[in-house]
């Protein structure tokens, strides 16, 4: 036992020296782009083959590259998600205002439509799985009172009540008359029984499909659960389709019929329509316009009428079915060159942050780390970092700035990366750790199987290593395209707050003079 305990510990400890040895290297590793691009290109490999390949269509694919890189939009720089971008291929560059109102109009609509048959086959998905669900509930809940029948003796004392109810798994109310009938026959009673059963669970299964459709749709539709549990099931499942049918209609309506919300919204943006012929972020609002909308809703704090945005569509849908008609190879590269775009344009975002941020507090270029000094020296050679690291920002020639932005930005991000990888190799270790001691205590029970303790703790092992390794890719790449520098505005101030970016470098800003008020003592008695 004391051997296979040192053997054990063997196992952790060789995995412990390599968890600790890819920390170190990130300690001290001066670029940790190419790391962390490994990591975004290992992950999403197979999920996009794995996405691609879904039945139900790519439209989960898109909702993942939509939730870990959503569209970067900030006060230095924006940058779109993957969806929106495709949106933005379909868009186009139409000539006139009009032609741009109708093209986003008829992309909205098929988005909506496309939705719309998701939400139709989602339905018919849920009727099917809820009738399976109901008939072997109805199976063996059936079985059950069979068998308390038959076995019943009326000699012995009941609750009939509570008996049945706990047979069929709801509350149940006999009446006098029905309780003598059980006492006398329980077979005259199984009919009766049988049908009430039924209804129960029938009225379980309507009331749990009504409250996750009128979710989906936020509305109450009206419907009573009681009224529809009467009817065959067939008849259940054609009223609550025509439901669903006519709330589809009236999104339609709404949305795009002769005072439609979609394009009444466009139209009203005049300033913004001009600006979209011609540039591409005007038109990535539009879109936005397009998606989203206002309701009337009630504030329960100030009891007044107000007006929440809500998500009126979304464009997964339609666009999922044009990665259809690509070679997966394709997609697979669009994807990944399309993330290291958004890489490069968070260091871009970074970069111009860290320049505002040196000149909103006097720093020159001679007051940052011995690391980010060597960086720019290398892109811009000694003799001109030295003729201009005594300078104020604002005196640094125009020409120098981009060189300068691009540093900055690769040295902040890295400090990012720096920070995720620690952070997150620390946060699944830990969990780790805990799941392999739980796996120690309970691997002992293999041997009353005829196994081997150790050989399976080291298979157990080496796939939990493993998984651990996968969850730290997935928390990386899920949250490096997250990061956002403050607006300008608070760029001055970020000695009182802290901002999610770091200042240039790490520099530590300047000490400023302030009075202090002068405080009354309070008297010593």
């Amino acid at each position: 036992m004391r051997k296979h305990l040192l053997e054990y510990d063997d196992v952790l400890n060789a995995q412990r020296n390599r968890i600790y040895s890819q920390r170190d290297k990130i300690f001290t590793k001066d670029d940790l782009h190419e790391d962390v691009s490994e990591m975004l290109i290992t992950e999403l490999g197979s999920r996009i083959r794995t996405g691609l390949e879904d039945k139900e269509g790519p439209w989960k694919l898109l909702g993942f590259l939509e939730d870990i890189q959503p569209t970067i939009r900030t006060d230095f720089g924006s940058y779109p998600s993957y969806s929106l971008k495709m949106v933005m291929e379909n868009l186009g560059t139409p000539s006139d205002e009009q032609s741009l109102v109708d093209k986003l109009t008829a992309l909205a609509k098929e988005a909506v439509l496309r939705e719309n048959e998701h939400i139709r086959e989602g339905a018919a998905l849920l009727f099917e799985r809820s009738e399976q669900s109901m008939k072997t509930q109805l199976a063996e809940r059936n079985e059950m009172l069979d068998a308390y029948l038959e076995s019943f003796d009326p000699d012995e004392q009941h609750d009939l009540a509570a008996e049945i109810g706990e047979i069929v798994q709801t509350p149940v109310k006999m009446a006098p008359s029905q309780q003598r009938s059980l006492m006398e026959d329980p077979l005259s009673m199984k009919e009766p029984l049988k049908e009430a059963l039924r209804t129960s669970v029938t009225l379980t299964t309507i009331r749990r499909i009504l409250l996750t459709l009128e979710k989906r749709f936020g509305d109450n539709w009206g419907m009573k659960p009681i009224d529809l549990a009467q009817l065959p099931w067939a008849e259940v499942r054609q009223t609550i389709n025509s439901q669903i049918a006519e709330s589809l209609d009236r999104r339609i309506e709404r949305l795009f019929g002769a005072d439609g919300e979609v394009r009444r919204d466009l139209e009203a943006n005049p300033e913004l329509l001009q600006a979209a012929l011609s540039d591409e972020n005007a038109r990535a609002q539009l879109v936005q316009v397009s998606t989203e909308g206002k309701r009337i809703a009630f504030d329960s704090r100030s009891h007044r009428k107000t007006f929440q945005t809500h998500m009126r569509l979304n464009y997964l849908f339609s666009m999922s079915e044009q990665l259809l008609k690509q070679p997966a190879e394709k997609v697979t590269e669009d994807i990944l060159a399309h993330l290291q775009g958004a890489e490069k344009k968070l260091a871009e975002i970074f970069g111009e942050f860290e320049l505002q941020h040196l000149a909103n507090n006097n720093f020159k270029l001679a007051d940052l780390p011995k690391a980010t000094r060597e960086g720019l020296s290398e892109k811009l050679g000694e003799e001109q970092l030295g003729a201009i690291s005594g300078l104020a920002i604002e005196e640094i020639p125009e020409f120098l700035h981009e060189d300068v932005r691009e540093v900055l930005g690769d040295k902040a991000q890295n400090r990012i990366y720096r920070d995720l990888l620690l952070g997150t190799i620390t946060e699944t270790w830990v969990e780790y750790l805990t799941r392999m001691e739980a796996l120690r205590v309970s691997i002992s029970m293999e041997s009353y199987a005829q196994r081997d303790p150790l050989v399976r703790y080291k298979s157990e092992a080496s796939t939990l290593f493993t998984e651990m390794l996968s969850e730290v890719r997935q928390t990386v790449i899920s949250r490096m395209f997250r990061y956002r520098p403050t607006k300008a505005a608070e760029a001055q101030n970020a000695l009182a707050t802290p901002a999610p970016v770091k200042a240039a470098g790490g520099a530590e800003p300047k000490p400023t003079a302030e009075k202090t008020p002068n405080k009354k003592r309070r008297k010593r008695h």
